[in-house]
């Protein structure tokens, strides 16, 4: 498939989204119904169509992707209800991010919202608690790279009865940059967090202002940091589920949010993102919310250091985050857990118990190299 006619189709997917077209009137419906499952917005497409007369029976295949979304979203919401409980039994103060936290927090019913996992961020200081009380609810830890600077999150797995997977990515730092790391404190988002009560008493979200933000910077780390669909890695911004969250968040801000934004963004670094994600938005979904958000923002801003890393390739993002450190130390501390990471992640990463460890390192520099420069 070629880069125009991945485009054409992500044009009819757009115009379908946006209540402009019909599946029939689609030249490569199968193809659009493709992008769809990469762009992560199945289940909206599936609720554009049904909106529209005369299109009920849209496809079987799209019919039976979202009933199968719809059953996950139960149970998921089932697990993630547990592990909120938990983590507020901890006690470590549970809020929930990005995609979860907008689909019981801003979309009109969470299975419209597709995702692989459940974002979590609790206090540095009670990331070990936090996964002692996830542990002893049975959800298992996966192994990934560690170290006191090289990452700040950790997965944890729970198979269900019903043959499902379900995922909670516990962080206590917001991002694992250590520039972007220190945009957003959970002390910060927790003193303006607004509750999702159906996901349990303890659950709480970002505000909508902080969400948007966050949003904003999260779209702009895939320029350069991969996703996953279908276990292909992928590099570009403009996945459209990311567009529809920033479109509904523009138009939910209140007015005291909206004043407030401007300054907000720019005191983030974060003011250029903002204002291309709600362009992006705009013309993506003929978003009237987001073209008048962005009306209120400056019309030319200068790069800010935020938006010059994020605009960055990946080893000039690497040499900007050994900067952002304080002292030699913790520099030469995360240099030496980047470039050597333990023994028990490199098996684990590779399924190898038996090679020297000399030889996983290699292995892994030589993969890391040729993804970055010949597999992007």
């Amino acid at each position: 498939m070629g880069p125009d006619t991945s485009s054409a189709a992500d044009e009819d997917l757009r115009r379908l989204l946006r209540g402009e077209s019909s599946l029939a009137a689609c030249a490569q419906a199968a193809l659009v119904m493709r992008r769809a499952r990469f762009h992560g917005v199945m289940p909206l497409l599936y609720r554009a169509l049904r909106a529209q007369a005369g299109q009920a029976g849209d496809g079987s295949q799209l019919r039976a992707e979202v009933f199968a979304q719809t059953a996950w979203e139960v149970r998921h919401a089932e697990v993630v209800r547990d592990a909120v409980d938990a983590l507020a039994s901890a006690p470590a103060a549970p809020l929930l991010l990005k995609g979860t936290a907008l689909a019981y927090g801003l979309y009109p019913a969470p299975f419209l919202r597709s995702r692989g996992d459940t974002d979590i961020l609790v206090p540095q200081h009670r990331a070990a608690a936090a996964h002692q009380a996830l542990v002893e609810r049975g959800f298992a830890p996966q192994d990934g790279i560690s170290g006191e600077f090289v990452s700040y999150q950790r997965n944890y797995r729970r198979s269900c009865s019903d043959g499902t997977t379900h995922v909670i990515d516990l962080h206590w730092k917001i991002n694992n940059s250590q520039l972007l790391s220190r945009l957003f404190t959970h002390e910060e988002l927790w003193a303006q967090s607004q509750p999702l009560p159906a996901l349990g008493a303890a659950a709480r979200a970002p505000s909508y202002l902080h969400s948007l933000l966050i949003a904003c910077m999260h779209r702009a780390t895939h320029r350069v940091a991969p996703y996953y669909v279908d276990h292909e890695a992928h590099h570009d911004p403009d996945r459209l589920i990311w567009l529809w969250d920033v479109h509904l968040l523009a138009g939910v801000l209140s007015p005291a949010e909206r004043q407030t934004l401007p300054s907000a963004a720019d005191r983030k670094g974060l003011l250029c993102l903002v204002q291309d994600s709600l362009a992006a938005a705009a013309t993506a979904f003929a978003s009237t919310a987001a073209a008048d958000l962005a009306s209120t923002l400056p019309a030319d801003s200068a790069p800010s250091a935020v938006a010059r890393y994020l605009d960055s390739p990946w080893l000039k993002q690497q040499w900007m985050d050994v900067l952002a450190l304080p002292d030699t130390r913790s520099r030469l501390r995360f240099l030496r857990e980047t470039l050597f990471p333990d023994a028990a992640y490199l098996r684990g990463k590779y399924g190898d118990s038996a090679s020297a460890i000399g030889w996983l390192h290699a292995r892994r520099t030589i993969a890391g190299l040729r993804s970055r420069l010949i597999g992007k």
